[in-house]
């Protein structure tokens, strides 16, 4: 019975969240305006070159697993929630962004850039398709609430964490304009489900 409880409620949270989740990214497609226009191009190329590579080419299963192992470890003090934690913050972005900027800030240069912006939008799209991925296989149900509720999470902190990132690494505190586009973009979805389902 608490099973059905929880499943209950994990469902209804999930619900709750997806209109969040399709704010978010469509508030971060036009939110690369503040950045220098190559972060947009090259973050681009970087997400459709993990895409080709994956399905075609070659799956970074290995990668993925040592990244998640790692953030595991990381956040090993906040056991049991480090797991949490593993689907949450991507490894690998998180330590591409954190090379750029020191990059940038210690060499004092701007040459590397749209090479770090390419892997990071390959290494974010490498950690929220294989995380989806990979929570989707845990979960046998059909309905899978546990893997909605939680990659609808995972997938809100990536987006919020690569502004706060991306930020760092251009020297820019964009972030406030980004939270304020969400709640408006959040509230007129809300409003627009609201008005299908009277």
């Amino acid at each position: 019975m608490s099973n059905i409880f929880l499943t209950i409620i994990k469902s209804i949270f999930a619900l709750l969240i997806l209109p969040i989740i399709i704010a978010s990214v469509t508030v971060v497609q036009g939110h690369f305006v503040h950045y220098p226009n190559i972060y947009q191009e090259f973050f681009f190329w970087g997400m459709l070159a993990f895409l080709i590579t994956f399905l075609f080419l070659y799956q970074f299963w290995g990668f993925y697993e040592f990244g998640q192992k790692a953030m595991k470890t990381i956040f090993g003090f906040m056991s049991p929630l480090n797991r949490f934690m593993s689907t949450s913050i991507p490894f690998y972005f998180t330590v591409t962004m954190i090379a750029f900027w020191a990059i940038k800030n210690f060499f004092q240069t701007n040459n590397y850039d749209h090479h770090f912006i390419f892997f990071a939008g390959f290494a974010l799209t490498m950690h929220i398709l294989m995380t989806a991925q990979n929570l989707q296989e845990q979960e046998k149900t059909p309905i899978k609430p546990t893997y909605l509720f939680t990659i609808s999470l995972s997938v809100l902190i990536n987006i919020l964490l690569s502004i706060l990132l991306m930020d760092l690494a251009s020297g820019r505190w964009t972030f406030p304009v980004f939270f304020n586009e969400l709640i408006k973009q959040t509230q007129h979805t809300y409003e627009l489900i609201l008005n299908i389902f009277p």
